[in-house]
């Protein structure tokens, strides 16, 4: 596939090898692509430029038109073959400072046949543009495969309260339901693969994985609690297109993960040693291997011990997350050995000072040792070192029914991971009539409106905290 510019558009110097000036309002590219091939421009529109143009593309007798908005937008041209391809503004632009009639700059001029790049380039212009129908799939989609776990942690919703067997009347998701993932797990940059329950668990994992890594080169993640990694599933890990691991600990010593997880310590220790030592005795930098924490009140002071596990075992970073906290988290539990979780009792907002201090002091450590941190947004207020401010804008920024889509196991589609459910996959023949159904359609004109949608009510998310009244 080749690119040819003819009029209109010229490098830039000392802009790097992919970055143009758009110096008139009617150009011209000679393309030679393949099959389901496009052309892509990405452009940037200052505010300073007024209101946005139209933009026609025609080649081959086709014609496309883009409406540009304020910011960074993606013309994405369908071409097959050779073809010259004529470039029009519905007007000319006054550029401030600029003689000439057109000055915008190019930050991409590309021809591509990725339908992972030509999802993502659709949903840029989405996530500005905000329509109720959304021209793209998700660039993140998360496949909840199974609820059944092998652990019973005190902090999980589904498995703390079980007796008996562990997973009775708990289910994966079944094949037809998998079946509707792989239209838009093939389009999309990343695809999940957790639910409610331990991931490795799903006898159809490895099916999952190889089609996707055979069809697409999206990234795929998933987290585990660590304790079924074995060389065999590390084969097809560090084989695959396996991005990301994320291992579920919730506790920094062998004492506190037997009274938060019920298992042993030691064991998942090991199997995340030999997870790292084997991807890099191959010299790979794939996948990035994590370990996280959800910190409450009764393990908060292993914040930074957690810090330390990591640097020894040799991961690339570790993930303290927020505990959630809604009408349904709710429950006490005792163990044998006396500990005694309170659920309520447990969260951090119960003592921010001590919070503070504790993950202050981690955030640190782990500065000082180079170690990569992630922090859900529920901790930002307990600190001032990775982000001294909420990062989120109001609630009309929000991005997500435009990028992410999530649906368990039994159904329930979710838009984000602090929101009411907001489909049901049984309703919808496929994946693809979901994402733009009558509620996804709802939640995306409100948000575009800044009207506070059903979904969001009640959420805790950094969007939703600043919701109109």
């Amino acid at each position: 596939m080749q690119l040819e510019l003819l009029d209109g558009f010229y490098p830039r110097e000392g802009d790097g090898p992919n970055s143009f000036q758009w110096l008139s309002d009617e150009t011209r590219l000679r393309v030679n692509g393949g099959d389901d091939s496009a052309l892509v421009i990405g452009y940037d529109y200052p505010d300073a430029l007024g209101e946005p143009p139209l933009v026609t593309a025609s080649v081959n007798g086709k014609t496309i038109t883009h409406q540009t908005v304020h910011g960074f937008n993606y013309l994405v041209v369908p071409v097959t073959g050779d073809g010259e391809v004529d470039v029009r503004t519905s007007r000319t632009i006054d550029a401030p400072g600029d003689s000439r009639r057109l000055a915008l700059k190019a930050h991409l001029l590309a021809v591509t046949d990725s339908a992972v790049d030509m999802n993502f380039y659709a949903a840029q212009n989405a996530i500005l543009a905000k329509p109720g129908v959304a021209p793209n799939g998700p660039l993140i989609i998360s496949m909840g495969v199974t609820d059944r776990c092998n652990l019973r942690c005190v902090i999980c919703l589904t498995h703390h309260h079980q007796t008996g067997d562990n997973n009775a009347g708990l289910i994966d998701l079944g094949d037809n339901a998998r079946e509707k993932f792989f239209p838009l797990a093939y389009k999309a940059q990343r695809v999940g693969l957790s639910g409610y329950g331990e991931t490795l668990l799903y006898k159809a994992l490895p099916e999952v994985i190889d089609r996707i890594a055979g069809n697409s080169r999206a990234g795929i993640e998933f987290i585990t609690n660590g304790l079924l990694l074995s060389p065999a599933w590390n084969e097809r890990i560090l084989t695959r297109n396996v991005e990301e691991i994320s291992i579920s600990m919730d506790a920094a010593t062998a004492e506190s993960y037997r009274n938060v997880r019920g298992a042993d310590f030691e064991k998942v220790t090991s199997n995340i040693k030999r997870l790292v030592d084997t991807r890099n005795e191959r010299g790979q930098k794939h996948p990035r291997i994590l370990m996280n924490m959800a910190l409450n009140l009764a393990t908060v002071h292993e914040a930074k011990e957690f810090v330390e596990l990591g640097r020894r075992l040799g991961v690339d970073g570790v993930e303290f997350k927020h505990l959630h906290d809604n009408p349904l988290h709710n429950w006490v539990e005792r163990k044998p050995s006396g500990f005694v979780f309170d659920y309520r009792a447990e969260l951090l907002e119960n003592d921010p000072e001590r919070t503070s201090t504790e993950l202050q002091a981690a955030l640190d450590y782990a500065a000082e040792i180079g170690l990569h941190v992630n922090l859900d947004d529920g901790l930002l207020p307990f600190t001032t070192r990775v982000v001294g401010k909420d990062r989120a804008g109001e609630y009309k920024d929000c991005p997500h029914p435009w990028r992410w889509l999530l649906v368990m196991a039994g159904g329930q589609a979710y838009t984000c991971c602090y929101s009411k459910p907001i489909a049901h996959l049984k309703d919808y023949d496929t994946l693809e009539d979901l994402w733009n159904g009558k509620e996804y359609q709802r939640l995306r004109t409100n948000i575009r409106n800044d009207v506070l949608d059903e979904v969001c009510t009640g959420a805790l998310c950094p969007y939703s905290r600043k919701a109109p009244a």
